[in-house]
């Protein structure tokens, strides 16, 4: 299926070497303002990232994946499709993330849970 939708990339924006954005297939893949991406990303079709969120070095975020504003992606860290991750929110280091995370919340480990004492 070929993939005829575009990117849409903020203000301020900062992209790493080697990091591959994907266009949507239909529709846009959306990089808000202030958006910093590291080295070594990938960024599937049709993802949306909040403003002044972080995406570091050799994460992975699928498809339809939507990322609030000001998220904190730790490294080698994995969304999968369609989640949803909250404003706020921080992905620890290697996550797999296979469910929506709330706003204000910390996740960690494979599968991804929230870290003891975080607001879930």
């Amino acid at each position: 299926m070929p993939h005829i939708g575009n990117v849409t990339i903020g203000h301020n924006v900062d992209v790493g070497n080697n990091t591959c954005i994907d266009r949507a297939v239909l529709g846009s893949t959306e990089i808000g303002d202030n958006v910093k991406i590291d080295n070594l990303v990938h960024i599937a079709h049709g993802v949306t990232i909040g403003k002044n969120s972080l995406i570091i070095a050799q994460s992975m975020i699928a498809g339809s994946v939507k990322i609030g504003e000001n998220v904190w992606v730790a490294p080698s860290s994995s969304i999968i499709q369609k989640v949803e991750i909250g404003d706020n929110a921080t992905i620890g280091l290697g996550s797999v993330v296979l469910k929506d995370v709330k706003e204000n919340s910390t996740v960690v480990g494979v599968p991804a849970k929230p870290l003891t004492g975080s607001k879930d």
